[in-house]
């Protein structure tokens, strides 16, 4: 895939796994539990190509479904954003209330899903 799309390394480098000997099993679990995922998102996105279809006129049909099941890039990422370095010392970059700055994952408007070809 590396030399298909070249300008896309953060895509295709390769995975570096643990040896078999530290984490017995690893990288077969791991490749297991990526394959659930993928098919509990495709469930979901059938859901939601059902609603559309029903609701947004000229939506095609499986759409999202499709995008789901076929595409090699990531369609969905997990987040978790540690506190930033301020916050954890007690400092708060946030000036007008302090007390309600967390830790959570900021607002994102990267998220949607569509078929771009290369």
């Amino acid at each position: 895939m590396a030399e298909k799309y070249p300008s896309f390394s953060e895509y295709t480098a390769p995975n570096v796994w643990p040896s078999e000997e530290l984490l017995p099993g690893f990288e077969a679990n791991f490749r297991e539990l990526c394959t659930l995922i993928i098919d509990i998102a495709a469930l979901v996105a059938r859901a939601c190509d059902k609603y559309a279809e029903a609701n947004i006129e000229g939506y095609q049909k499986g759409y999202l479904e499709h995008v789901v099941k076929t595409s090699v890039f990531t369609k969905a990422r997990l987040l978790h954003y540690f506190p930033s370095p301020e916050s954890a010392s007690g400092v708060s970059s946030n000036t007008s209330n302090s007390s309600e700055e967390d830790d959570w994952c900021a607002t994102h408007l990267d998220h949607g899903c569509k078929s771009v070809p290369f």
